[in-house]
């Protein structure tokens, strides 16, 4: 991905090279896929790059609830180390503020609105047959011809996710659409929550094939 959000106090960084730099999924808030300009093929990289990213699953186990008097699912808030359990489960699958919010930007689409809208509808009606909606980006802009946001039609009101969506939006903010794609990310970065940080100790599991050697023992 070309850009990646995380919790720059929370979450662990693994760089193997200068090219290359691994986040925990569970600490990362959102990412976003760069492109001069939008036509066929750069949608469908959005596209594909975005499922490959809500793919992955952040690590989450049950707890009984004395409360619930169930096994439930404890969750935070971003920025936030304190868990919070027994009422409203996390599920990354059927809660978009438990996603991570994926966009595209560009400067400009290379094609006219209603053609470029047509291939984002069609991208989305194949997520829907295979009831993967929840794997689709939650916003494309363009700083000069617009932005594509999921929305409810009869209340004419942007959503956070196309899962919750009943239409798609293609609208121009008089040259304030960057300014709409921030306001989204701090809405979200507000209200999205994510697994505990428990969960990112896994990562720092020793690798029981390695084995100590040269070891020097001194007493003092």
């Amino acid at each position: 991905m070309d850009v990646v959000l995380f919790e720059k106090d929370i979450c662990p960084r693994f760089s193997y090279s200068e090219s290359a730099t691994y986040y925990p999924c569970e600490s990362v808030i959102a990412t976003g896929e760069i492109k001069s300009s939008i036509g066929e093929a750069e949608l469908s990289d959005i596209f594909s790059k975005t499922e490959s990213v809500k793919s992955l699953k952040r690590f989450s186990q049950p707890e009984y609830s004395p409360l619930q008097q169930r096994d439930c699912f404890s969750y935070r808030v971003y920025g936030s180390k304190t868990e919070i359990g027994g009422t409203q489960d996390y599920c990354q699958n059927s809660k978009p503020f438990d996603q991570i919010f994926t966009f595209g930007l560009a400067k400009s689409f290379r094609t006219k609105r209603k053609t470029y809208s047509k291939h984002f509808l069609s991208h989305l009606r194949n997520l829907k047959a295979e009831k993967n909606l929840h794997l689709a980006p939650n916003l494309v802009v363009t700083l000069d011809d617009g932005v594509l946001s999921p929305i409810l039609l009869d209340k004419r009101q942007p959503v956070i996710s196309f899962q919750e969506a009943t239409g798609i939006d293609c609208f121009n903010i008089s040259s304030n659409n960057f300014r709409f794609l921030i306001e989204r990310i701090h809405f979200f970065c507000n209200e999205g929550r994510t697994v505990p940080v428990s969960t990112i100790n896994r990562y720092f599991v020793p690798n029981d094939k390695e084995q100590v050697t040269n070891s020097l023992l001194l007493s003092f």
